[in-house]
């Protein structure tokens, strides 16, 4: 090593240059492994650990730049912009073909689950070996050259078409599967103008993608040369899409439908939400016997939505009445899964349920056997009264379609999988006008990255198998699924305790002068035990009076406040306190003294007042 001279970079390796002092000719070894891109023909080979960096930003949920932030911080090369755009496009055919094949033994998997069932596995549909996994790993073994897989890789991916058509005559059944599809830009959802999007058709019994398909508008190289006027070179070109971004998802569903039909598998069980309209177009276009099944949790979502409305009619409509009305529909589907019969009957049961009439209510009730009771979510566990408020809630059950809801699915693999997307392609980060896009779908649906691992990969990925194994198992437990609602239960009430303390701090125009603002923040409760002495005076006996005054005191500290009252003043209560309150003057007095009083403020936080009684001092 002493007669090295230097270092010839070349990404984040490079060449050691030695001088020979013989010749005094310059030598350079390489620091690495190397390999022909299957591209290549001429050149120097390229560095093995440079097109992992390729695959690692995709795989990892990155770009050039985040990469070449941290290598910097770790002190090491700089990676040109150049050297990842060649490496990216040496790694994108692979990336699309190895993603193909996880995609074709999926839905050849699929098929088999659905002809056989759980003993699937054991009838490899004409495959030599007894399961599709190790026909693929056997495939993978022939074809793999240097660190990811050359020109033959495509190979791999036939292995689904091939087994079929070598198959004896079996009569195969169609399939059920969910789709549902994502936009590549954050939004409220009410704004659709994304310039790409993606979509998969995943497998009900396998939970594996057996399509999937992306949509963009833009291809940069395009838009560059016609920016220039020039013609644009030879590329592989993006740009598949013209329509508007609503459109994208209903074209999607159908292109993924089709894709599967000529692969002899056709869909005839289609579970989605009810935002598109890609099932009727696929029944049009490719089943006409098609069934269509709804998403749960878009169908708990839309009558959520109608719910929220009544908040503006009425004020007791509260977050709280919302999602207990949404747990007992949920509880009520359950129990009545595939009854048109029972779910027509007890349908109106989840609002009546809220009211206190449990006569038609299914098994989920335990009030109907027990009357004393209460409500778990509801405010104060006590009924609700409104009938006004009830039969507004009744017509949006009213109009549910009991057929549609006796055979709901979940399109939640879906949306896994969609979560999965986003880590790899951000939301954002605009990476749909090149060819990145579709590699980190590829990357999201590929089960094997066709990389030639290491001692740490492969350490690494098996820790992280059996972290996601253990996790999925403590998941399912009963302990579990209780720890998780007592811990949101926690949340929300710390969170509506500190915003009764806090007053109002953050609303839309709340500083637009139209509203009295309380800065005044109401301390916690300390840690040391003192005594407050208070007494409240109300406008009379009954449940419905009114506070008009409160007060306490705690060692050398009085607190005392005058609150405006709701109800008139009854005759008995002002001869004993002295206060008297006139409506149309605004005006209070106490003893023919006039006081100073606030708007009435709800129980609770009145309450909570007490507390800068003990902590003032």
């Amino acid at each position: 090593m002493k007669d090295a001279v230097g270092v010839l970079p070349a990404g984040i390796t490079g060449h050691l240059v030695f001088r020979c002092y013989s010749c005094y000719r310059y030598v350079r070894t390489a620091m690495g492994k190397v390999h022909r891109a299957h591209y290549q023909n001429r050149g120097p080979p390229v560095f093995d650990v440079n097109s992992k960096l390729a695959t690692a930003i995709h795989h990892s949920g990155i770009g050039p730049t985040q990469a070449n932030n941290f290598l910097t911080t770790l002190n090491l090369p700089f990676v040109s912009s150049f050297l990842f755009q060649k490496r990216s496009q040496e790694v994108s055919d692979t990336f699309q073909k190895v993603a193909q094949s996880s995609i074709d033994m999926a839905l050849q998997k699929e098929v088999e689950m659905t002809i056989y069932g759980d003993t699937a596995g054991h009838v490899g549909l004409g495959c030599k070996t007894d399961t599709p996994q190790l026909a693929a790993t056997e495939s993978a073994d022939h074809c793999q050259e240097g660190p990811l897989m050359g020109d033959t890789a495509g190979h791999v991916g036939q292995g689904y078409c091939n087994s079929v058509a070598s198959a004896p005559d079996i009569h195969i059944p169609g399939i059920v599967a969910s789709a549902d599809g994502a936009y590549q830009k954050r939004g409220s959802g009410k704004c659709h103008n994304s310039l790409s999007g993606t979509a998969t058709l995943i497998g009900k019994n396998t939970g594996k993608v057996v399509a999937a398909t992306s949509r963009s508008k833009r291809c940069r190289i395009c838009s560059v040369a016609k920016k220039r006027r020039v013609t644009p070179r030879k590329h592989k070109c993006v740009r598949n899409w013209t329509g508007s971004a609503k459109s994208m998802e209903a074209d999607m569903v159908v292109d993924m439908l089709k894709t599967v039909k000529e692969k002899d598998a056709t869909v005839v069980t289609l579970i989605g939400d009810d935002d598109t309209t890609g099932f009727q177009r696929a029944r049009e276009e490719v089943f006409k016997e098609m069934e269509k099944v709804s998403d749960s949790n878009h169908v708990k979502k839309n009558i959520s939505n109608q719910l929220f409305k009544l908040k503006e009619k009425y004020k007791e409509m509260s977050v709280k009445i919302i999602n207990a009305l949404i747990k007992s529909f949920g509880y009520m589907l359950a129990q009545s899964k595939g009854s048109v019969d029972l779910i027509q009957d007890n349908v109106e049961s989840v609002v009546h349920h809220q009211f206190g009439v449990h006569d038609k209510c299914g098994a989920w009730c335990r009030m109907k056997t027990d009357g004393s009771r209460k409500h778990k979510n509801l405010p104060w566990g006590a009924d609700l009264k409104n009938e006004h408020l009830k039969e507004d809630i009744l017509k949006i059950f009213k109009k549910l379609d009991v057929q549609k809801l006796s055979k709901l699915d979940s399109t939640n693999p879906n949306e896994s999988f969609n979560n999965i997307l986003r880590s790899k392609a951000p939301k954002d980060k605009h990476y749909s006008e090149s060819v990145s896009l579709q590699n980190r779908l590829a990357a999201a649906i590929n089960e094997d990255l066709r990389l030639s691992p290491g001692n740490a990969t492969t350490m690494c990925a098996r820790l992280r198998d059996k972290d996601v194994a253990r996790k999925r198992d403590v998941c399912k437990t009963k302990k579990f699924k209780l720890r998780r609602l007592q811990l949101k239960s926690d949340r929300g009430l710390e969170t509506r305790s500190a915003e009764v303390r806090e007053g109002d701090t953050y609303s839309s125009d709340i500083m637009d002068g139209t509203k009295e603002l309380d800065t005044r923040r109401i301390p916690e409760i300390g840690t040391e035990p003192k005594f407050v002495y208070f007494d409240v005076e109300t406008t009379g006996l009954a449940r419905t009076s009114s506070i008009t005054q409160i007060s306490a005191v705690c060692g050398e500290v009085v607190f005392n406040e005058f609150a405006t009252p709701k109800e008139p003043v009854s005759d008995e209560a002002e001869a004993v306190t002295g206060i008297s309150f006139d409506f149309h003057s605004n005006q209070m007095t106490q003893h023919g003294v006039e006081k100073e009083h606030k708007h009435t403020m709800n129980t609770r936080k009145h309450v909570l007042i007490l507390n800068t009684v003990s902590a003032a001092d």
